[in-house]
């Protein structure tokens, strides 16, 4: 399931990051084989977010990021 979140995720960071103007840094590690985790630091407008999206993480945290990314995307932010 994490592996598909974080899919979704990475998808959404590249737009941001070929859409806009803001900087997301999208970092995926595993810490055993098929322990997927993936963390997304996202700064606009002087506020600096990090989300941890990981097997344990709640579908909270990942609503969280994806909603923010998908903001940013509809929002159009060309500036930091």
């Amino acid at each position: 399931m994490a592996e598909q979140m974080i899919d979704e995720i990475y998808m959404l960071c590249k737009r941001v990051l070929n859409e806009t103007n803001v900087f997301v840094k999208f970092r995926i590690y595993a810490f055993s084989r098929g322990n997927l985790k993936a963390t997304v630091n996202i700064m606009d407008r002087q506020r600096n977010t990090v989300y941890t999206i990981c097997e344990e993480s709640d579908f909270n945290t990942f609503d969280k990021c994806k909603a923010h990314l998908e903001r940013l995307l509809k929002d159009g932010i060309v500036g930091c």
